[in-house]
């Protein structure tokens, strides 16, 4: 079962993308394969995140905020719990484009 705060940190991709997030059953891992989670780092691997925006934006966005949310999205559900930004850090990183995503963190 996924904890609240990664479920509240979830709600990040849900809101950038526009899905629901589908979740499997457990793999073992302490965290369930989540369908739209693993799409998104898909796209983000094929240097497509943006490509994940909700469709019914129909590109009306700042790609530059639209990719700082996805990859802070991305960041927030890291497959180690570690190595997650807690709810305060997260919102920082939203707030102050002038600093970069650890983009190294947001895939591994």
């Amino acid at each position: 079962m996924l904890d609240d705060k990664f479920e509240a940190k979830l709600l990040l991709l849900e809101v950038a993308t526009g899905k629901e997030p589908v979740v499997v059953p457990d793999q073992g891992n302490g965290l369930p394969p989540n369908t739209l989670v693993n799409a998104v780092r898909r796209s983000y691997a094929q240097s497509a995140v943006l490509e994940m925006a909700d469709g019914r934006l129909n590109g009306n966005f700042d790609r530059v905020q639209m990719e700082r949310v996805l990859l802070v999205g991305l960041l927030c559900v890291h497959e180690d719990p570690e190595s997650r930004p807690g709810i305060k850090d997260a919102i920082n990183m939203l707030l102050n484009v002038g600093h970069p995503v650890p983009e190294t963190l947001v895939c591994s």
